[in-house]
């Protein structure tokens, strides 16, 4: 993504290319040049050094043609730094009937990256390079998580009772801090609104809301789910002579209505 100075690569941590069909996004790593350095510059415009943006791609004929950028204003000491933007994909939010923000935004894009920061972005107009106030960043907001993320931004429209519209959430995991969540809707300001979760610590790749963490443990997030049966542990069968036999009883109190049973499955091969 840098012919005129080498690296921005593709990476994301393994996360694919995201695509509302006509376009792709992509996120971009570390590189050099810097055919931008220090003027602003709009995403419309043609750049050749695509280190540390957030990019899409028009896909027409079978070919690639950059229509629009987003470039942090601190990407030249991003790269210094070796604080890779392109460390974590992008999520696109465009689903109008869910996602509708102020001002007329409503289609938006999702980054967090190496550098600890997700930047959410408008999905018709990146924002290009240092146009914003006082020549910072033209984007929606920037969130300061804790530490370097690897892996991405993600969301799972959940609904409310009824079906309320406007209920999605944004979902952000990182290393140490856990699963963050937001709004996707943002307030009055233009900002997403956090939502407080449980802790859960470190997490290794964001799965919709299916989590893992450094122990190896699976952690779901959402709705909760009524459980159909309360059921007592099975206890310990103690020693058991081969060909003989030995019971243990389980007692299951039903917490929802229940008519009809249609079996009983073990789970253990072995039994």
């Amino acid at each position: 993504m840098n012919p005129r100075g080498g690296g921005a690569g593709i990476w994301k941590s393994g996360m694919a290319p995201a695509t509302d069909g006509d376009r792709i996004f992509v996120v971009t790593g570390n590189g050099q040049g810097h055919e931008n350095k220090d003027t602003p510059g709009s995403g419309r415009s043609p750049l050749s050094t695509l280190d540390e943006v957030v990019a899409n791609f028009r896909v027409s004929g079978g070919k690639l043609t950059l229509q629009d950028y987003y470039e942090s204003y601190e990407y030249i000491g991003m790269n210094a730094g070796d604080r890779d933007v392109g460390s974590g994909g992008v999520a696109l939010l465009l689903d109008t009937s869910v996602f509708e923000g102020t001002n007329g935004v409503s289609r938006i894009a999702v980054t967090i990256g190496e550098n600890g920061k997700a930047y959410v972005i408008k999905a018709d107009n990146l924002g290009g390079f240092k146009l914003g106030p006082g020549a910072t960043d033209n984007i929606l907001q920037t969130i300061i998580a804790p530490n370097a993320v690897f892996g991405g931004a993600g969301s799972y429209p959940l609904e409310a009772t009824k079906a309320q519209p406007g209920t999605g959430i944004v979902w952000l995991t990182d290393l140490d801090g856990g699963p963050k969540a937001s709004k996707a809707v943002p307030d009055a300001s233009g900002s997403l609104v956090r939502i407080n979760i449980p802790p859960v610590g470190g997490l290794n790749k964001f799965r919709r809301l299916y989590v893992t963490n450094s122990n190896a443990a699976v952690i779901c997030m959402g709705s909760p789910v009524s459980i159909p049966l309360n059921c007592t542990s099975l206890g310990d069968f103690g020693n058991v002579a081969i060909g003989m036999t030995e019971t243990l009883r389980v007692e299951c109190t039903a917490l929802i209505p229940i008519t009809k049973i249609n079996g009983v499955t073990i789970g253990d091969a072995t039994f």
